[in-house]
């Protein structure tokens, strides 16, 4: 923690499940968080998959928790993977047992690959806007997948007047990829916070993630690994510098 951190309140645009964990740890540095989501998560039905699969595989919580229960009730019986605590946890709120887990999507491919040995179908619980990741992993090592689109992310049309007032007081922002930070940039002109918006020091997770601000004139902080823990690291180390050099806010000047 640093003198400067201490000071600093920190814009999260992420879903509200996801911004509080990034919170907690923001907080544990010595940041102040405010979160002002800019997508929302709704649930859809999709058609009821036939055929026998052997595998279900989720990389979101939120697969689960916005599944329609005719899905649902269709793969109880189905060894079900899944990422992280926070997709576990969601298993078991639908009544779910898990068959394995693993940190993120790339390596839930290799454990659902490892578990079933050989090819086979799986069905993939996904939401409509997504990496490809674990499929194109589990269609390289010559696994059959089937794509059920459980939920979407819905854009917000409006921050409400506390959110857009809390975005304002901040001195820096980060953005997990492109579509959210498109996104915030839109509010925070719906908003008419322009002004402060540029004045923030804006941590991206990656290029793709940098390049709306590069259309917009706003210079960005790129995060050295798509982490979340190397935004940190980034934000941190702007946030000491700030306290070096004595200036009352954090500078506009990309650090790449």
């Amino acid at each position: 923690m640093n003198e400067a951190s201490a000071r600093t309140r920190v814009a999260l645009f992420r879903a509200a499940d996801d911004a509080r964990k990034s919170a907690e740890r923001l907080a544990t540095m010595g940041f102040e968080a405010v979160i002002a989501p800019v997508m929302a998560p709704v649930g859809l039905e999709p058609p009821v998959p036939t055929g026998r699969f052997d595998a279900v595989a989720a990389t979101s919580a939120k697969a689960l928790d916005l599944m329609a229960p005719s899905l649902l009730a269709s793969l109880a019986q189905t060894a079900l993977y899944v990422v992280g605590a926070a997709g576990v946890a969601a298993a078991a709120r639908r009544g779910l047992g898990v068959a394995g887990s693993a940190g993120d999507a790339r390596d839930l491919a290799r454990v659902v690959i490892d578990a079933l040995g050989d090819k086979g179908r799986v069905l993939y619980l996904a939401g409509a806007d997504r990496k490809p990741d674990m499929e194109n992993a589990l269609i390289r090592a010559g696994f059959s997948i089937e794509v059920a689109e459980v939920y979407a992310a819905r854009a917000l049309s409006d921050w409400s007047a506390e959110e857009a007032h809390g975005v304002a007081s901040c001195r820096a922002a980060l953005h997990f990829s492109r579509r959210s930070a498109e996104l915030a940039l839109g509010l925070a002109l719906r908003a008419g916070i322009e002004a402060p918006w540029r004045a923030m020091t804006h941590v991206t997770i990656s290029v793709d993630a940098a390049e709306p601000f590069h259309a917009s004139g706003v210079a960005v902080v790129i995060a050295a690994a798509p982490r979340e823990e190397a935004m940190f690291t980034a934000l941190d180390i702007r946030s000491q510098q700030d306290a070096t050099k004595g200036r009352g806010s954090l500078p506009l000047r990309a650090l790449v």
